[in-house]
């Protein structure tokens, strides 16, 4: 056990504050039994009248890596007095430096790492881009595993090698085997139980050879070493290190660092601000640890409005870290510096994509080359996961900065990539919706950032991109940004009347669903004059569609019902199966809405046997809801729960939050209708926050709002804190809760 005696701060269900950790690490260095005291907790214990008193233990570097700290070990009655010396880092030879403050978080990484060492990897690399924290956690792993090196743990620092046939001699000279001596490095190490770590080796990587044939000498010489890419050597265990997780680790290194620079910061006042700050910084501890610093003068608020040039932000680091770390710029210069000339193009001109990008869209935008990309991903300055490839924000920064005169031609061939992208998903999403909204969902950002380049430069041609993707705006659920884009790009005078009239027809769809029935009545209306102006049968069908559901989310049903017949009976004229089944779906929610549910239940189930035929899941979708609401309507919520649950399962599969919310909202009525009150209450509180979050506002659907106050009202009264609790979950607790088997 272990006492100290500090402030701290509280965050969640614990406490932050560089005492704290202290304090753990006294506990760590105590035996069973064995009761240790901080020198500020021995003084308090000596101020009050007790029947205890204190051996000193002198003083002890703990495994924090911190200064020396004095220890004193209780004595007193019923405890034990004899125990082996402390388990700190006086026990073993080692040069392991102090470091300034303890180690934030990293417990998983710290867990994995020493597992690895200690289950016999000879070769441990740990990788990851600049100021990620390899070294850090490269020296706390070393001194967790002191204990277990009979000779001992040494750091051996490599940054200011540039040739590799110096490495080798630098762990020589870190062990104290001269050239002088009788032994060589390689005897030397035969016999001994040794811990190495080699700290930046990316500069010298035509020493893994050596490395190789070193750690091959003595079976009790293990190697951690720090890369920004890996050795690739035989028998080397690779161990890329993650950013911090934001939740946690990065706010409670970041309150840490404050503190430290400002005692008065407290974290409880600022935290939401501090957690999106350090999600704006990708959890990079470097980056962390420097917005931190300017805590003294500089807000959590105004270092989130300055994130727009981090990398002055981002500077002023300590005058006794190595001149690499004390700005990110410097960092990423280190490593850009070890690049060749191919390497150094492509990722200036990979820093154009915002939110990732896939392999046929750099080969596209920046004529990449495999294997060059492949090369950026082994240094750590591109990710790549589940066939997409990314960089670090902070990274992306760096790399758009040095691409400099190259900036336009690279930032035309993304915008003419993300249009074509946008113009193909367009065209093929009745047959393709699933695949398109998934293809289309993570490329967001970077439509984000071509609609901002097209708004300067080819205004029209923003309309076109715009166009093209509200469809994805409304059914990925972004409706403010789809309805906010799509007018500002309308404000452009003439260009393309087709693009025009998309355009409005989707920016009237989403002011809709936001509640604004006016505005998307009067868009949609301009966008069907123009469709017929034009004499495209095929969008001026789709429009009416769209129209209907405007008159329903205003609750006109009457136009409603008559814009649908017309969509479904023009649909019919051109004969296309999927468009067909897609407007009967628009009228059966009409004939729902009106009650009508002897009509619309054939309709659903023609429209399952079609999707079953030809696919859409979207059609799936509405099928299963339709099927739902007539069975609540008929007073059977046994019968609806099913339809809801398969409903919301592909909902969720097309990631479209509106529909996700409502049925949601479907399973909740059921649950309610069956007598489960609790998790009826808790489905209906996490659907009214969702929908809240999106701003989207069906209050003008009458007979969905009567069947939410007959099923959930008495269950929303009854069980107000389980509603409570339901609006502070996240989507995928609520949706597992909704899907889970009765």
């Amino acid at each position: 056990m272990g006492i100290h005696t500090c402030e701290a701060s509280p965050s969640g269900d614990g406490y932050v504050g560089i005492g704290v950790h202290r304090g753990a690490r006294i506990a760590s260095a105590s035996h069973g039994g064995q009761v240790l005291l901080s020198t500020t907790a021995r003084g308090l214990l000596e101020e009050e009248t007790n029947s205890f008193a204190t051996r000193d233990l002198g003083e002890h570097r703990l495994k924090d890596l911190t200064g020396p700290e004095r220890l004193y070990q209780l004595v007193g009655d019923g405890l034990e007095v004899e125990f082996p010396p402390l388990k700190t880092l006086d026990n073993r030879p080692t040069n392991l430096r102090p470091q300034p403050s303890p180690l934030v978080g990293r417990g998983r990484e710290l867990r994995e790492i020493c597992e690895l060492v200690a289950g016999g990897a000879r070769l441990v690399t740990l990788t990851g881009p600049g100021g990620v924290g390899k070294t850090r956690l490269a020296l706390q792993a070393a001194a967790e595993l002191l204990d277990q090196f009979r000779d001992g743990a040494f750091f051996v620092p490599l940054a200011a090698q540039t040739d590799p046939e110096l490495v080798l001699p630098a762990v020589a000279q870190t062990l104290g085997v001269t050239s002088a001596g009788i032994q060589t490095l390689e005897a030397y190490i035969a016999d001994k139980e040794l811990l190495l770590v080699l700290d930046n080796l990316e500069q010298v990587l035509d020493a893994a050879p050596q490395l190789a044939e070193l750690c091959s000498q003595g079976d009790g010489l293990r190697v951690l070493a720090t890369s920004r890419e890996a050795l690739r050597l035989s028998g080397e265990s690779v161990y890329p290190v993650p950013p911090l997780s934001i939740e946690d680790e990065a706010v409670e290194l970041f309150a840490v660092r404050a503190q430290a620079a400002s005692p008065d910061f407290e974290l409880a006042a600022n935290v939401e601000t501090v957690r999106e700050l350090c999600a704006r910084l990708d959890g990079l501890p470097l980056a962390v640890e420097l917005a931190a610093a300017r805590i003294a003068t500089m807000t959590p608020e105004a270092m989130l409005d300055r994130l727009g040039d981090r990398l002055k932000l981002l500077a002023g680091g300590a005058r006794d870290v190595p001149e690499r770390q004390r700005t990110i710029r410097d960092t990423l210069e280190w490593s850009y510096e070890l690049l060749t000339d191919e390497e150094r193009d492509l990722f200036s001109r990979l820093g154009v994509f915002a939110g990732g990008f896939t392999l046929e869209a750099a080969e596209d935008v920046c004529d990449a080359d495999l294997d060059v990309l492949g090369s950026l991903v082994a240094k750590s300055l591109v990710r790549h996961a589940e066939g997409r490839y990314s960089m670090l924000e902070t990274i992306r920064d760096y790399a758009r900065e040095r691409l400099g005169g190259d900036l336009d031609d690279t930032a035309e061939r993304h915008a003419a990539h993300m249009l074509a992208l946008a113009e193909t998903a367009w065209r093929e999403k009745v047959e393709r919706d699933a695949y398109w909204l998934g293809r289309l969902a993570p490329e967001l950002d970077n439509i984000r950032v071509a609609l901002d380049w097209l708004a300067d430069h080819d205004p029209e041609r923003r309309l076109r991109l715009a166009a093209s993707t509200g469809w994805a705006w409304l059914m990925l659920s972004h409706l403010r940004e789809g309805r906010s884009e799509l007018e500002a790009a309308l404000e452009l005078d003439g260009g393309d009347a087709w693009a025009r009239a998309l355009a409005l027809a989707w920016e009237g769809q989403c002011a809709a669903y936001l509640g604004d029935s006016e505005t998307g009545l009067r868009q949609e209306t301009a966008a069907l004059e123009l469709f017929r102006s034009l004499d495209d049968r095929l969008e001026e069908a789709r429009t009416l569609g769209l129209r209907a559901w405007a008159n329903f989310f205003g609750g006109d049903l009457a136009s409603a019902r008559k814009d649908a017949e017309e969509s479904l009976a023009l649909h019919r004229s051109l004969g296309d199966p999927l468009e067909i089944t897609n407007a009967i779906s628009t009228l059966a929610q009409i004939l729902v809405a009106e009650g009508d549910v002897n009509a619309v239940e054939p309709l659903a189930r023609e429209a399952l046997e079609t999707t079953r035929e030809l696919g859409s899941v979207r059609i799936e979708h509405f099928a299963h809801h339709f099927l739902g609401d007539c069975a609540l309507i008929r007073g059977e919520p046994a019968g609806a729960a099913p339809h809801y649950r398969r409903s919301l399962e592909t909902a969720v599969e097309i990631g479209d939050r509106v529909e996700i919310f409502t049925e949601l909202q479907g399973v909740a009525m059921a649950l309610a209708g069956l007598g489960r009150l609790e998790p009826a209450a808790r489905l209906g509180g996490a659907a009214e926050a969702g929908f809240e979050s999106l701003g989207a506002d069906l209050s003008g659907i009458a007979f969905w709002t009567e069947l939410l106050e007959r099923y959930l009202g008495p269950a929303k009264t009854q069980q107000d804190s389980e509603w409570n609790a339901g609006r502070r979950l996240d989507l995928e607790q609520a949706v597992e809760l909704a899907l889970r088997p009765e």
